[in-house]
């Protein structure tokens, strides 16, 4: 069955599982934007008389069954019923056909343990190529983010690394770039920040995680930057109104900021290979817009469902190419319909913030692309 084209490409179903569970009921598989039940694309598959049967179906909320799609696009492969298993198989095309209910499939490969470390892959100039970060067994619940500053005075912070430990994906860095530390402009001391989070205020809790280095000898043709994008977002900085079900901030990097980093760094675009967006509680809807010449490109990230316990890295593959003359806009819409005071910016889990930091190469002397609204204004 075809689904569409695009490009005068023809997309049909060339993807295939099998799901097997301990139960003589029906299985659910369900594949999320960020691992809750509402806006998934779900599959609900049993066998009753030798016959499988597979649905597919579509988060509606949180507490209900999933209901049908209008159209079922999936066939059914084949399945039994023994011993007290089930097992079905089914096939989907790889695009989605429903955009209002099914998921694009995206092949990505995850440790499988407890929690998922993320791991960066990075090279300097002294053999270093590889960051994860350990975190202490039983603090899981404590441990929100790492941030790691590099700096050339232990006193003044430079560069910005943030590692956020709820959705600690694989990460693996480009095989033309990596991070530089000890050559010239380098870091030279590192500074390591671990924020904790404990809503239930929990007493005695003691924590050691920390950050692993690796080296390598293999170097690689490109360093590495992060820029972070956004509203400079501290105290009355950012301000969101209480009992709204819709609020939108947006953060300004505009060319001429653009310009003054890549003019100092001697080039004229980088290539974006990475992103992750940020915000807090409030935060439903995030996007990284892109603008060239008047135009609005495609989006460099977009999460129309985002969880603040789901926060990953956004692979961009191809790179995508970000010129001197762009103009990029961090956008954030926030739903405060259920808070009854003012919501401010800040670090705190009830305050917000709205940021993303996009990894990309070569790197320049641009680390802070923000803009913000007077506390006067």
């Amino acid at each position: 069955m075809v689904c569409y084209k695009a490009n005068n490409v023809t997309f049909n179903k060339d993807w295939c599982m099998s799901v097997i569970g301990k139960t003589t009921c029906w299985i659910v598989i369900g594949f999320s934007p960020n691992g809750a039940m509402t806006s998934s694309d779900i599959f609900v598959g049993w066998v009753k008389n030798g016959i499988p049967t597979v649905t597919d179906r579509h988060g509606a909320s949180s507490n209900t069954y999933p209901p049908l799609d209008p159209e079922q696009n999936i066939e059914v492969l084949g399945g039994f019923e023994s011993n007290g298993w089930t097992m079905f198989k089914f096939s989907r095309q790889i695009a989605a056909c429903e955009s209002g209910y099914d998921r694009e499939i995206e092949i990505k490969i995850y440790h499988t343990c407890s929690i998922h470390f993320e791991v960066f892959q990075l090279y300097i100039k002294e053999r270093i190529d590889l960051w994860e970060p350990i975190i202490q067994i039983g603090n899981e619940r404590f441990v929100h983010h790492i941030v790691i500053f590099g700096s050339g005075d232990i006193l003044e912070p430079q560069q910005k690394y943030i590692v956020n430990h709820t959705m600690l994906q694989e990460m693996i860095y480009p095989e033309e770039a990596g991070f530089s530390v000890g050559g010239p402009g380098d870091p030279v001391y590192i500074q390591l920040e671990t924020y904790y989070d404990n809503p239930n205020l929990i007493s005695g809790a003691r924590d050691s995680s920390g950050i692993r280095f690796t080296y390598t000898s293999t170097l690689r043709q490109n360093d590495i930057g992060i820029m972070l994008v956004g509203c400079y977002a501290y105290g009355l900085e950012l301000l969101i109104p209480p009992g709204a079900e819709s609020f939108t901030s947006i953060g300004h990097c505009n060319p001429a900021c653009l310009k003054r980093g890549f003019a100092a760094s001697g080039v004229d675009n980088v290539t974006a290979f990475s992103v992750i967006l940020h915000s807090h509680l409030a935060g439903k809807k995030l996007r990284l817009r892109h603008h060239r010449n008047g135009v609005e490109l495609p989006y460099l990230a977009n999460e129309e469902n985002y969880d603040f316990n789901y926060q990953e890295s956004r692979y961009l593959n191809p790179g995508v190419t970000i010129k001197n003359t762009d103009y990029l806009q961090m956008e954030c819409d926030y739903s405060t319909k259920d808070r009854t005071v003012m919501t401010e910016g800040g670090l705190g889990t009830l305050q917000e913030m709205c940021e993303s930091f996009v990894l990309y190469y070569p790197r320049i002397n641009l680390v802070f692309c923000t803009s913000t609204v007077p506390q006067n204004t």
